[in-house]
């Protein structure tokens, strides 16, 4: 009679899953196994009233309010982030283009560093949210259409979560949006400009020292070739010189 259980040592366990797959209970050799279905999302149960959603996409259950129609499905939130990729930065990111701040101002509200705030950028891009232009020392962030067809569902889900709302206040006291959420977010590059004005400065020292150099040159009669040879070598540092600085301004 080994298939059955001991029942002086027979134990009760209650289990918490998500899966729609599991069975409501299970017996077996060692106790009887009590599955209680909990949401995915919020990890909290359902009530006796409450319908119990279950993701097309996982099957598992999930509260309404931890779901939304996606695809023409209905998917749990955890699981359209990751199907979009878009984790809290990128929305706040996204959120702030949308509403028509400077990047400087949602990079200050979301406590982002610049190599941060440039590394979702250039992630939203990649996917398609945003459009990420640039134009000598001019750059423009608009966003797509498929950014605005997905940031309904992403407010949705983020929205209520404390420090989506603390940057979205944070975000306002800073200062006024351009006002025109469909219109390219544009703005200067300080970094490129201050650049740009060391770069003149640069060479109108060099023509500065050169035109000196060059007349000594003359009066002590050397020749033209190397006169020239002169003149390439000194252009030659100097762009070196520049490249090997750029990247302390951009």
């Amino acid at each position: 009679m080994s298939g059955i259980p001991d029942w002086d040592k027979f134990v009760k366990k209650k289990i918490t899953t998500s899966d729609s797959r599991t069975l409501e209970e299970e017996l077996g050799a060692k106790g009887k196994v009590v599955y209680e279905h909990v949401c995915k999302v919020c990890k909290k149960p359902f009530s006796e009233t409450e319908e119990q959603i279950i993701c097309d996409k996982c099957k598992h259950y999930a509260h309404t309010d931890c779901s939304a129609r996606y695809q023409n499905e209905i998917w749990d939130h955890l699981c359209i982030i990751e199907d979009m990729g878009m984790d809290k930065s990128a929305f706040k990111v996204l959120y702030g283009l949308k509403r028509g701040y400077r990047k400087r101002q949602i990079e200050k509200a979301a406590g982002f560093t610049g190599n941060e705030v440039d590394f979702v950028i250039t992630k939203l891009a990649k996917a398609g949210f945003i459009l990420h232009k640039r134009l000598l020392v001019v750059d423009s962030y608009e966003v797509t259409y498929k950014g605005n067809e997905a940031f309904p569902i992403l407010e949705d889900i983020y929205s209520e979560e404390k420090d989506v709302v603390e940057f979205a206040e944070d975000l306002a006291a800073r200062g006024s949006s351009l006002g025109f959420g469909f219109l390219p977010n544009v703005e200067l590059r300080a970094g490129v400009i201050i650049f740009l004005v060391v770069v003149v400065g640069a060479v109108i020292a060099l023509q500065v020292v050169l035109s000196r150099i060059l007349w000594w040159m003359h009066y002590l009669r050397i020749g033209m070739d190397v006169q020239f040879a002169v003149q390439a070598l000194a252009l030659i540092l100097l762009a070196v010189l520049l490249y090997k600085l750029k990247g302390f301004f951009f």
